[in-house]
């Protein structure tokens, strides 16, 4: 990724979104999920057993954590169980809704956006570990090469810029982008109690920790075409920069790097064309700091945003499943027509330094 200061640019105006798949607190499909997030639904419960930190001194009872869940809680789950759980459905409803045959994902390539690593967070996620498990369940052969990006929040877009030069330059067919997080492992909701980011009620500046995985298929506008496959949006700029304050450290955020990566993405038909913006904003001070700086440092360029939608709001923080799951909500809209604007704005930022911006077009 570039410095904060520098621009990354990805055209991909041939580049469509053919087929979508999702589970989450609110869904057990893409449809489901969107339909319930158009609704405003949340599904927000009280974890049953972790307990964060009270204030001190205890002037209440110490009450449970606010989660928002998929999967039961009852008892710990170790955590690579969990995010297998999670990411196989999508999969599966990417290839039942794409057409594609068993011998189509010979000619498929995967790329993975998982749990952020080389941050606090216990126990890292082993990669090759979970791709191993993940195909053997799936009964298919792992795929070579495989790409995973480790970038939490951010690692959905940052798979698609390269998703889209593999289509670009024929090294492949087709390419399925797979998006899967859970904060609920109660090693995690320890390290974001400790860390000042758990919303709780010595926290009011935290976020509601939530999970969720997401999965989509993209392919050369053309080739769908010749399948006959319907387009549920096409994929226009990609902007990705850096931000050198990040929400680890001391300090706020500079807004520097969302800004450039959003004035990378929209380039120069941002005056010419409204939008709607989906972004990460959960709750935390630190987020929207960020996007008001960045509103400020793109001024009118930002005017004609018609709608600002932050599904963190109904399913709490989701990390590495954020971008699969705006992309599905901006193709769930322009399908079921209640979209603000025909182009949508998705930016993500990571708890490390990669912010990146995407924008999606409804199809022609």
């Amino acid at each position: 990724m570039p410095n904060g200061g520098e621009l990354s640019t990805h055209e991909a105006s041939e580049v469509v979104i053919t087929a979508l798949g999702a589970v989450s607190p609110v869904g057990h499909s893409a449809a489901s999920t969107c339909a319930s997030l158009r609704a405003r639904i949340a599904r927000f419960s009280s974890h049953p057993f972790f307990l964060p930190r009270t204030p001190a001194p205890a002037l209440v009872e110490p009450e449970p954590a606010r989660v928002s869940s998929f999967l039961p809680l009852l008892e710990p789950v170790p955590r690579l169980e969990r995010l297998l759980e999670l990411a196989l459905p999508p999969l599966k409803e990417v290839i039942a809704n794409s057409g594609l045959a068993r011998g189509d994902l010979e000619d498929t390539r995967f790329l993975f956006s998982l749990p952020r690593s080389g941050s606090g967070r216990p126990e890292p996620l082993s990669a090759s570990e979970f791709l191993s498990a993940y195909f053997e369940r799936l009964a298919v052969a792992p795929p070579v090469p495989t790409v995973v990006y480790q970038d939490g929040h951010t690692g959905t877009f940052t798979a698609l810029v390269e998703a889209v030069k593999l289509l670009q330059q024929g090294a492949c067919r087709f390419c399925i982008l797979v998006g899967v997080d859970s904060y609920l492992d109660p090693a995690t909701l320890r390290w974001l109690d400790e860390a000042w980011r758990l919303k709780s009620a010595r926290n009011v500046d935290g976020f509601i920790p939530g999970e969720c995985a997401t999965a989509f298929l993209v392919e050369l506008k053309k080739q769908a075409r010749t399948r006959n496959r319907p387009v549920l949006a096409r994929i226009g700029r990609i902007g990705a920069s850096t931000e050198p304050n990040t929400v680890e450290g001391a300090k706020l955020s500079t807004g520097q790097g969302l800004t450039q990566a959003i004035r990378s993405a929209c380039g120069d038909s941002v005056r010419e064309e409204p939008f709607w913006t989906i972004c990460n904003l959960n709750g935390e001070s630190y987020r929207a700091h960020e996007w008001g700086l960045c509103l400020a440092r793109l001024g009118e360029a930002l005017t004609p945003q018609q709608a600002l939608w932050h599904p963190s709001d109904c399913l709490g923080d989701v990390g590495a499943a954020s971008g699969g799951l705006y992309a599905a909500m901006a193709c769930r809209a322009f399908a079921r027509r209640y979209a603000p604007t025909a182009r949508a704005l998705l930016w993500a930022s990571s708890d490390g330094e990669t912010r990146t911006a995407c924008i999606l077009h409804a199809p022609d």
